[in-house]
């Protein structure tokens, strides 16, 4: 299990994530730092150096989806701020008249693959980040011993 965020305001997401490590909370997950929550790219490296995954919604980054308001180079300078290994990639896609979420994580992976992205950096943070934002770490690791 793991705490996210949900739509809170950042301002309140800091003080109750704060509050959660206290109590020996261990997974954080950031929600939505692109639009809704008010954060700034300070604010997502902050707190994933506080040890949360930072989740993107990439119906936020998407030609075609009824919720887009920023672009490529906007997900490039998030997954900086937090790094590749604190960032986790969902879709919030499903809508009907939009693309299904499986074409969403497709265009996803080519918008990072045409940033630069490797593909095992893609793979990151489509998949096994959020394995170990859930503690799956040791699901992943058999995963890759099997190649």
């Amino acid at each position: 299990m793991a705490f996210a965020s949900g739509h809170l305001h950042v301002s309140a997401t800091w003080r109750v994530f704060e509050e959660a490590k206290k109590h020996g909370v261990k997974r954080l997950i950031f929600t939505h730092p692109e639009e809704i929550v008010g954060a700034s790219l300070n604010d997502v490296k902050g707190i994933a150096a506080m040890g949360a995954f930072v989740e993107h919604s990439l119906c936020m980054f998407l030609e075609g989806s009824k919720f887009k308001v920023a672009g490529p180079e906007d997900m490039r300078k998030h997954i900086e701020a937090a790094g590749v290994d604190k960032t986790i990639m969902c879709s919030d896609l499903g809508q009907p008249g939009v693309f299904s979420p499986l074409e969403g994580f497709r265009r996803g992976v080519k918008m990072c693959l045409d940033l630069g992205y490797t593909v095992a950096q893609v793979h990151a943070v489509v998949s096994t980040n959020a394995a170990c934002a859930f503690g799956l770490e040791a699901d992943v690791e058999r995963v890759k011993a099997r190649g």
